[in-house]
C-alpha cells in the first residue's frame, strides 16, 4: 500500500508540477529552474531558501523566468552561460524580481528587468538617471552615441548598470562616484558592469575589458601602460632569463596579472613595487599587481610561493630563495633535521616562514640576534625571518596560549573534543593574524580542564584571574595567555580589552554554543583591539560573520582592491597588535 501510495504522489508531480508557473525550492528539490515550463515564478523565502538559483541551458521559445526573494539571507542566480548577463550570477536584491525571457533566435535567457537608458545623440554627456529598478543599460552605436557616460550618484543597494558599445568612435565613463576613481576607456565593442554598494555609497567595478598583451609588445622587457582595468600577461614557451619590468605607472587600482608557460625561470622587477622580494617565475605559477595612487607603486596582491618539507632537504641549507615567501614545513616523523641554515643572500623583503608540528627545537642558523625571539623553531610553533639591509632577522612575536576546557562541556562531549575545538580556534587566529600581515603567532602551552564557576562568562573571566590553581599552571607553561571555552550563555565570549599590555587581564572565555572563531575576536581584545562598528569587515565587527581578519590598510584585496577590513573610518588594527605584540610575547 505505501509503495502504491509513493508511485502516485510521484505521478501527480510529473504530469502538474510543471505546469505551474508558482515553484519554489522545496517543490524542485533545490534551485535548478526547469527548461519545459512556459512561465515561471519562483521565490525564495524564509524556511524555503536556497543560495544559488540556476538558469536552464534552454527555454520554450518566449518563456518567462522571474525570480523573487523575500529571504533575509542573500541569494543569487547563476547565469550557467546560458543568458545575455555578462557575469557568473547576478545576486537577489530582497523585493525587486529579476525576469528573463527565453530568446529562440539567440538561444539564451535575456534579462528583461532592466531600463534601458535613452542616448540622445550629439549630447557631450549622459548622466544616467537615478532609479529604483534592479538594473539599467547603457547602449552607444552609430546613432547614438556620447563622447561621456556618468553614473549616478545612488542606487539601491547591488543595483547593476551594463554599459556597452558598437560604436566606432570611442567614449569614456567618468569616474565620478566609481570607487576608486580611475580610468575607464570605452571604445568599440566594450562593455562594463557596475554594481552600486551601499556600505560603501559608491559604484564597484563587476565587470570591464581586459587586455592581453603579445609578448613582442614589451619594450626592452617593459610592459606598456595599461589601456583598461585588467591586464593579463604570459611568457610564452621558449624565453629563459628574462626580466620583466611592470609598467611605470598605471590608472587607480588597475590589476596586472602575470603567469608563464616557460618551464624555465625568468624574473620579475622590483622597480615600481611596494613590496619588495625575489619574484622569479616559471610555468604554473602567477603573480597580480593593482596599481595604488596614493603611493604610485604596483602592490602585489597575489604571489607564488615555495613550499618545502623540512624531512625532505638534502642538506641543512636552505636552496636559494626564488619567491617572496618560502614556507619549511616540520612535520612529524621520519629523521628530523634539528638545525637548519638560511641562505647566504635573497633580496630584501624576502620571507621564510618556519611551521613545525614536530617534537623538539629547530635551531635556526643564518639570523642575527634579535629582540623579537630566539633563532629557534617549537612544536607547533610558526615563526617567520626577514631578509632586511643584507641578513635574516626573526620578524614575528610568539605569544604561548594555556587553552582550558571547561568541565561540564568535556563530560558532555569529552575532553579530546574540547581540546579539537580549542586547537581550530587558535588555528583560525594564527591564519587572521598571519593573512592580515601581524608580526604576532599564537602557539599551544598546554591544555588543561577546570570547572565553569556557573554559566555566566563574566565571572568565568572573574575566576580565570585570579584562581590559584590556573595561575600556577599558567606560570609551570609559560603561557603569556590564557583562554576558556565552557558551557556559557548570554554572550559568545569576554576579554579584558588592554588597551596597555598586562599580563594579569590576558585571559578570555568563550562559549561552546558559539564558532570557534570566537577566539580570534576575544584575542583581539585583549590586544588592546575595541569593537569596531559593523561596517568594517574585521573579526572585531559587532555583527556576525567569517571575517577572520583584522584590519589593515596597508593590504589591498581582490577583487575590488580596497584595504582589508576597509569603511570609511578606514581602521587600523594590525597597527596596535604589532604595538603590543613584543610586551604580550615577554609576560612569561
Amino acid at each position: 500500500m505505501i509503495r502504491t501510495l509513493a508511485f502516485i504522489f510521484v505521478s501527480a508531480i510529473a504530469s502538474t508540477a510543471w505546469s505551474q508557473t508558482q515553484l519554489s525550492p522545496k517543490q524542485i528539490g533545490g534551485g535548478s529552474l526547469p527548461n519545459n515550463v512556459q512561465d515561471i515564478i519562483f521565490s525564495v523565502g524564509n524556511g524555503n531558501w536556497v543560495g544559488e538559483v540556476v538558469l536552464p541551458k534552454t527555454g520554450l521559445p518566449n518563456a518567462t523566468i522571474k525570480v523573487i526573494r523575500t529571504s533575509l539571507w542573500a541569494a543569487s542566480v547563476l547565469q550557467n552561460n546560458a543568458s545575455n548577463v555578462p557575469l557568473h550570477s547576478l545576486p537577489l536584491v530582497a523585493g525587486v524580481a529579476q525576469t528573463y525571457k527565453f530568446s529562440s533566435t539567440n538561444n539564451q535567457w535575456e534579462l528583461t528587468s532592466l531600463t534601458k537608458v535613452n542616448v540622445v545623440n550629439g549630447d557631450q554627456s549622459l548622466q544616467v538617471p537615478t532609479t529604483q529598478n534592479f538594473a539599467s543599460s547603457v547602449f552607444l552605436n552609430r546613432s547614438k552615441w556620447v563622447p561621456l557616460v556618468v553614473l549616478p550618484e545612488t542606487a539601491i543597494d547591488g543595483a547593476l548598470i551594463f554599459v556597452k558599445s558598437e560604436a566606432l568612435k570611442n567614449s569614456k565613463i567618468a569616474p565620478d562616484h566609481v570607487l576608486h576613481e580611475r580610468r575607464m576607456r570605452l571604445k568599440t565593442g566594450d562593455e562594463y558592469v557596475f554594481e552600486y554598494s551601499s556600505s560603501m555609497r559608491k559604484w564597484t567595478l563587476a565587470k570591464s575589458p581586459k587586455t592581453y598583451l603579445a609578448w613582442q609588445s614589451l619594450k626592452n622587457g617593459t610592459m606598456p601602460t595599461p589601456d583598461y582595468p585588467k591586464t593579463f600577461l604570459t611568457i610564452p614557451n621558449g624565453y629563459v632569463g628574462e626580466t620583466i619590468k611592470l609598467p611605470q605607472y598605471g590608472s587607480n587600482r588597475d590589476h596586472l596579472i602575470i603567469t608563464s608557460n616557460e618551464v624555465g625561470t625568468n624574473r620579475i622587477s622590483n622597480f615600481g613595487v611596494s613590496s619588495r622580494g625575489t619574484m622569479n617565475i616559471k610555468k604554473g605559477q602567477f603573480y597580480e599587481f593593482i596599481w595604488d595612487l596614493t603611493t604610485s607603486k604596483w602592490v602585489r596582491v597575489k604571489t607564488a610561493k615555495t613550499i618545502l618539507k623540512l624531512n625532505d632537504l638534502a642538506s641543512d641549507l636552505l636552496p636559494a630563495i626564488s619567491t617572496p615567501v618560502t614556507e619549511v614545513i616540520a612535520l612529524e616523523g621520519g629523521d628530523l633535521k634539528k638545525m637548519v641554515t638560511l641562505p647566504d643572500s635573497a633580496s630584501n623583503g624576502d620571507r621564510v616562514i618556519f611551521k613545525s608540528m614536530a617534537p623538539g627545537v629547530i635551531q635556526i642558523y643564518g639570523a642575527i640576534a634579535s629582540t623579537v625571539g630566539p633563532n629557534t623553531v617549537d612544536q607547533n610553533e610558526e615563526v617567520t625571518f626577514v631578509y632586511s639591509g643584507s641578513r635574516w632577522i626573526r620578524e614575528t612575536f610568539t605569544v604561548r596560549m594555556l587553552l582550558i576546557h571547561g568541565a561540564v562541556t568535556s563530560a558532555s562531549i569529552g575532553a579530546e573534543a574540547m581540546k579539537s575545538r580549542l586547537t581550530e580556534g587558535l588555528r583560525i587566529t594564527n591564519q587572521a593574524l598571519s593573512y592580515s600581515g601581524t608580526k604576532l603567532r599564537l602557539q599551544t602551552a598546554g591544555f588543561m580542564q577546570h570547572t565553569e564557576i556557573s554559566t555566566r562568562a563574566g565571572h568565568n573571566l572573574e575566576m580565570i584571574r585570579n584562581n590559584q590553581v590556573i595561575q600556577t599552571e599558567r606560570n609551570r607553561l609559560n603561557a603569556d595567555a590564557i583562554y576558556f571555552e565552557g558551557a556559557f550563555s548570554g554572550v559568545c565570549g569576554l576579554a579584558w580589552v588592554n588597551t596597555y599590555p598586562n599580563a594579569n587581564y590576558m585571559t578570555a572565555v568563550g562559549s561552546t554554543g558559539c564558532g570557534t572563531g570566537i577566539m580570534a575576536h576575544e584575542f583581539g581584545h585583549n590586544m588592546g583591539l575595541p569593537h569596531n562598528g559593523s561596517s568594517v569587515n574585521s573579526v572585531m565587527s559587532t555583527t556576525y560573520g567569517p571575517k577572520f581578519q583584522f584590519a589593515n590598510p596597508k593590504i589591498l584585496t581582490l577583487p575590488l582592491g580596497v584595504a582589508l577590513g576597509f569603511d570609511s573610518t578606514n581602521p587600523d588594527e594590525v597597527s596596535l597588535i604589532n604595538k603590543n605584540a613584543a610586551a604580550v610575547s615577554n609576560f612569561r
